[in-house]
């Protein structure tokens, strides 16, 4: 038995959180510069967001070159 709505797993990002959480120093085009991303992933997702501006990136691990 579960409390979740119908079709809903509890296995979702959304829900379960990410697989994994770092920071790393990337290019941020809207800063122009290197600077420092909060990184996470899930699945074979991950997102981050710029510390500096707010931008956000996301993508997928298996085509992701790691900059």
């Amino acid at each position: 038995m579960s409390n979740y709505h119908p079709g809903v797993t509890g296995f979702e990002r959304e829900i379960s959180g990410p697989d994994d959480e770092w920071r790393m120093d990337r290019y941020c085009p809207a800063c122009g510069q290197d600077t420092r991303f909060d990184m996470a992933s899930y699945g074979s997702s991950f997102w981050g967001t710029c510390v500096t501006c707010d931008f956000y990136v996301e993508g997928d691990l298996t085509e992701w070159d790691g900059d």
